[in-house]
C-alpha cells in the first residue's frame, strides 16, 4: 500500500487560558477559541505551537503563582527593625530547640 501525503490544512487556535491547539482550517472555531494567524500542515502547526507555547500552565494558574510569589517577597522583605521576617520551618525549629536548651540551663543553675 502507498501512503498518501496528508494535505489537510490546519490552523492554530488559542483560548483565554493561553492554551494552544490545532483545528481544521475550514471549520469555525470552537466556542472560546481564537485564531492566532498561523495555518499550514499538521506538522507545521505543531512546530509553531512547540515554538511559542513555552509554559504549559494555564494563564489563571500562572497569575496565581505570580501573586503568591509577590506576597512571599513582600513578607521576606525587611524594611527596618521590628518588621516581620518569614522564616523556614527549620529556622523556627532550631530557635525552639535553642530556647528549650537555654531554659534547661537556667533550671540547672537554679538548683
Amino acid at each position: 500500500m502507498f501512503e498518501t501525503e496528508d494535505r489537510t490544512i490546519y490552523k492554530v487556535i488559542i483560548n483565554k487560558e493561553e492554551q494552544y491547539s490545532i483545528y481544521l482550517a475550514e471549520r469555525e472555531n470552537p466556542l472560546g477559541w481564537t485564531d492566532v494567524g498561523k495555518t499550514g500542515t499538521k506538522d507545521e502547526c505543531e512546530a509553531y505551537i512547540k515554538e511559542v507555547w513555552t509554559d504549559m500552565r494555564p494563564l489563571s494558574l500562572r497569575k496565581k503563582m505570580e501573586e503568591a510569589a509577590r506576597e512571599r517577597a513582600a513578607i521576606d522583605y525587611v524594611p527596618g527593625p521590628g518588621a516581620p521576617v518569614r522564616r523556614t520551618t527549620e529556622e523556627v525549629e532550631l530557635e525552639a530547640a535553642l530556647m528549650a536548651g537555654r531554659e534547661a540551663q537556667r533550671r540547672l543553675k537554679g538548683k
